[in-house]
């Protein structure tokens, strides 16, 4: 919050003095307010007022660049009406007063103002933990610019407050921050807060930007992958995905596919570790890629292993010739049957993993 002393900085020194000050020996002008607060193409009311003056026949009129209208009035006082006030920084007002042969004077000083037309924080995307952040607040067309106080918070902790110098009629401003990521970032709101303090002489004024809540994710390690590495055509056997350490676990999704194809899984989460099964059931023998990929926010992490899958030939007996009599020879002979792929030297199927970004990674 800006000091109540800020809105008196910008009137120079003299007007300062001259507010409301009367001017003329024993007959007197008083202006009031003595400082004028308005909104830049507003209206305000000036009231001019004097001491007696014998015979009565004292004249009140009011000096200003302003556009002025007189309007109620008495014996001693007289109102002016100053419409769409449209300079930011008029001179002061000053009422004159004449009785006689004698003048006097007083000055009431105008502040312009104009309310921030939007104040807004910059979308912030899902952050990596450990990822620093410029935090960005956008206050547009206010003034006067020196009594502006633009707050970013966390939570309840104020990460930075600005303060502004003067500048010549209405201005926008951006504050940031940078901000380091950590888990307990997760689900804190940032928030903005523009005050605009016209005390003493006027009120405060405050807006805020909708809040932004930060996502915050960690993917440290990728997924631990178990599986056989050798499987018989329709045999059914268990995969199993182990995932350690990352964050939120609520919000992480993990797939399990064997040769591109998508299986079913169950996942159960116990404290940091998520663990995720598949049941295998491959139906073509053959060479087959199993995948298990862990997924939060844009990162994605993958553990791969070969699977050999084989088929089991049928096995036939022949007999040549089909019938002997007792005493004669037979040929037996024993074909198996034609399969694609026979379990030969690919015992060996060590895993890999692999990491697949998207916007960012960690």
């Amino acid at each position: 919050m800006g000091s109540p002393l800020a809105a008196s900085r910008i009137l120079p020194p003299l007007v300062l003095a001259l507010a409301g000050v009367a001017h003329g020996g024993s007959f007197t002008v008083h202006s009031w307010p003595p400082v004028a607060v308005v909104a830049f193409g507003g209206s305000v009311t000036i009231n001019c007022s004097h001491t007696s003056c014998p015979g009565d026949k004292a004249t009140l009129a009011l000096d200003t660049p302003l556009v002025a209208t007189p309007g109620p009035g008495g014996q001693l006082w007289q109102s002016f009406w100053l419409p769409n006030v449209s300079l930011w920084r008029p001179d002061p007002v000053t009422c004159s007063g004449r009785c006689g042969d004698t003048e006097a004077t007083a000055s009431t000083a105008v502040i312009v103002y104009k309310l921030p037309q939007l104040v807004a924080l910059d979308p912030v995307p899902a952050l990596p933990v450990g990822h620093i952040h410029p935090l960005t607040c956008h206050v547009l067309d206010v003034a006067p610019l020196g009594n502006l106080t633009v707050t970013l918070r966390r939570g309840t902790e104020t990460l930075r407050t600005a303060t502004f110098g003067d500048s010549e009629g209405s201005a926008s401003v951006a504050v940031s921050h940078e901000l380091p990521v950590a888990r307990g970032d997760h689900g804190q709101a940032v928030t903005c807060h523009a005050e605009l303090s016209l005390r003493p002489h006027g009120p405060l004024f405050a807006r805020g930007a909708a809040p932004v809540v930060l996502s915050v994710f960690d993917l440290p390690e990728p997924p631990h992958l178990e599986a056989p590495p050798i499987l018989e055509v329709a045999t059914l056997a268990n995969a199993t995905c182990h995932l350690i350490g990352a964050f939120p676990v609520t919000d992480i999704n993990i797939t399990v596919t064997l040769g591109g194809d998508p299986l079913d899984v169950t996942t159960v989460t116990h404290g940091d570790k998520v663990t995720t099964r598949a049941e295998l059931a491959p139906l073509r023998p053959g060479h087959h890629e199993l995948s298990c990929t862990a997924q939060v926010a844009t990162v994605a992490k993958t553990a791969r292993r070969k699977i050999h899958v084989y088929r089991v030939p049928e096995v036939a007996l022949e007999l040549s010739p089909a019938r002997v009599a007792a005493g004669e020879e037979v040929t037996v002979t024993c074909r198996a049957g034609d399969t694609p792929e026979m379990l030969g030297d690919t015992l060996e199927t060590p895993g890999d993993t692999s990491e697949t970004p998207g916007d960012t990674s960690t």
